[in-house]
């Protein structure tokens, strides 16, 4: 009994596996088609690209110097008051 459930469960994914690689689109097998942007202007592009790469990389960075930032200025407030 127990290998007979084995067995339909394992169809049943394989169905559902073959299912879910159905291809639903079609790409023309071209250089810069399979992507979602032009890649004909390479200035532009270039530009794009270091934007995002510099900003997903300097997202931490710029976060620890705000936080430091912020940090200092309520540290500022506080001995202030306590001076008063």
């Amino acid at each position: 009994m127990n290998a007979a459930i084995l067995a339909r469960s394992a169809l049943r994914t394989r169905s559902t596996a073959r299912l879910m690689r159905s291809d639903l689109y079609h790409f023309e097998n071209t250089n810069g088609q399979n992507i979602p942007f032009k890649t004909t202007n390479k200035v532009g592009l270039a530009v794009k690209m270091a934007l995002y790469l510099g900003l997903g990389f300097g997202a931490p960075f710029l976060g620890k110097f705000s936080f430091v930032y912020l940090m200092e200025q309520r540290s500022s407030r506080l001995s202030s008051k306590l001076r008063l």
